[in-house]
């Protein structure tokens, strides 16, 4: 109820951290984006996307620029590579395997998962591997993947789920999490009634 006030009166409540509100807004600034162009997906969209997702939360100066400084993953022994070079490289190969993929279910989760476990950029990494997911999806003609019913167990389990495929490239966890949300979508989306 908050999210939604916030979305259609860009208000906050009062006892609610800035940084959510502008986390949301800037969400939903991505999603409008990839919905109304459709861009392809390549490392000018991903920059494009991540300064959208990143306005207003980090410097100017790292909004769509590749790190060079480590990050850490909170919950996770997972050190991701901090040599801007090597994180250029790394994300050429995801692209062009991900361009590869051609069932779209792997495709989008293959994009979700890769880009998060890259670590691309300082910081909105896990928000811009979700939007990446859904403009594959988007792109493939596919329902998208849209968390209407988020509470801490599903948070907990996405995070989990992230954290396998870091520490163990294990992507069954994220795969699993991945078809019961898009099934419940699916089975929330009102069916066509027949006249």
């Amino acid at each position: 109820m908050e999210t939604l006030s916030l979305l259609q009166t860009r208000t906050t409540a009062g006892y609610k951290p800035l940084n959510d509100a502008i986390e949301i807004l800037n969400i939903q600034e991505a999603f409008n984006f990839i919905v109304d162009y459709t861009p392809e997906i390549n490392k000018t969209t991903i920059k494009e996307l991540h300064q959208i997702l990143s306005k207003d939360l980090l410097p100017k100066s790292a909004q769509g620029k590749v790190r060079d400084k480590k990050v850490y993953i909170s919950g996770s022994d997972y050190i991701p590579l901090s040599n801007a070079d090597q994180l250029e490289i790394q994300m050429d190969k995801i692209l062009q395997n991900y361009h590869q993929i051609k069932n779209p279910f792997d495709k989008a989760i293959y994009i979700h998962n890769n880009v998060a476990y890259l670590q691309y950029f300082q910081d909105c990494n896990k928000r811009l591997s979700r939007i990446l997911q859904n403009l594959s999806l988007i792109k493939d003609k596919k329902m998208i993947l849209s968390f209407t019913d988020l509470n801490k167990k599903k948070i907990d389990t996405y995070k989990s789920a992230l954290i396998a495929y870091y520490e163990k490239s294990d992507e069954k966890r994220y795969k699993k999490f991945f078809i019961k949300e898009q099934q419940k979508n699916f089975l929330s989306f009102p069916s066509p009634t027949t006249t």
